[in-house]
């Protein structure tokens, strides 16, 4: 039971205070969870920090908990239900591999929502601490993951969700800049290419002038940005949209963490990808090679974004994917 495991635990931890720890990402278009040994050490202001001492296990379901929710600023039920029984199976993975910490964070799509205290109370109730994080926060914590590990550069992040983006500049523990952008690839898609005709079917449509408006309100949307277009540092891409990128590239079917981890995608790399997604309908986009059926629906929204960051904003000819994030 979860109580003898939480015995178990403090049991067994030794002087480095180590122990099982679990988090799960409830974004907009997926769910991940991540299960490692941690070990809590005072860090250098006196505060306890965590430090992952061996990771155990990785997962990411596509539940698309923020279908929808741009329109009418409400979790549907359904997704509801689809991200609730997909924390329940992670937290019971989690209990297996003899976590006594389970902590959720929730991220654009619950933000946003006006239902967004009764899906909380409901992952409460089940015995998940959950909890509603500004995207700020999001941002920084991104990019708290990748410093440590390219220590001494100039770096700066996106994170392309379903619902918005996050991007942070700055160099080890120094963030210069950190922000949350309402833009994301589930947002983008409902917004320019997407309707419903009298069927409920969804109708897509990815012409010339849907997409100039898609561009030019993503220009205006991360203007800001291009004050940083002569900043040289290292661009990194964290999360679904740019890994998938590398995957649908590489026509990978079975994730390799070893292939993806710090591959360097060139913007004529994406552009290719753009080029030959625009010209797939739907259905065929979800037979892809290297792109599960679930993100068929969103993926050139989040490559087109990925696109105007890189060539119009940043200025930028290429981009490194990261598998650490936040």
């Amino acid at each position: 039971t979860e109580d003898k495991i939480e015995e178990f635990n403090l049991k067994v931890k030794d002087e480095n205070n180590r122990f099982i720890k679990a988090v799960i990402d409830v974004g907009s278009n997926s769910t991940r969870i991540f299960i490692s040994e941690v070990e809590t050490i005072p860090d250098f202001s006196g505060n306890n920090r965590i430090k992952i001492i061996n990771p155990l296990y990785k997962w990411v379901e596509i539940t698309s908990l923020g279908k929808g929710v741009n329109k009418d600023k409400v979790l549907n039920r359904e997704a509801m239900d689809r991200t609730f029984n997909c924390i329940k199976w992670y937290k019971e993975k989690a209990l297996k591999y003899g976590a006594s910490k389970i902590e959720a964070y929730a991220t654009s799509a619950v933000r946003d929502a006006k239902n967004r205290e009764e899906f909380l109370k409901e992952i409460q109730d089940i015995g998940v601490d959950i909890q509603c994080i500004e995207g700020e926060i999001e941002a920084k914590l991104s990019f708290i993951g990748i410093s440590s590990i390219y220590p001494k550069r100039e770096i700066g992040i996106i994170d392309i969700g379903g619902g918005s983006t996050e991007i942070s500049i700055g160099m080890d523990n120094r963030i210069d800049y950190s922000a949350s952008y309402n833009v994301g690839a589930v947002r983008v898609t409902e917004m320019f290419f997407q309707s419903i005709n009298s069927n409920g079917e969804i109708v897509e449509d990815y012409s010339d002038e849907t997409i100039k408006k898609a561009k030019d309100w993503l220009k205006e949307e991360f203007s800001y940005l291009k004050k940083f277009e002569e900043l040289d540092f290292t661009l990194l891409g964290v999360a679904g949209t740019v890994s998938k990128q590398v995957t649908i590239l590489e026509k990978m079917d079975v994730y390799d963490v070893k292939v993806v981890d710090r591959y360097v995608l060139s913007l004529d790399n994406i552009k290719e990808n753009y080029k030959m997604l625009i010209g797939k309908s739907l259905e065929e986009r979800k037979h892809l090679p290297g792109l599960e059926p679930k993100r068929a629906e969103y993926v050139i929204a989040g490559t087109l974004i990925l696109i105007v960051l890189l060539e119009d904003i940043l200025k930028k000819d290429k981009i490194i994917f990261s598998e650490i994030d936040n």
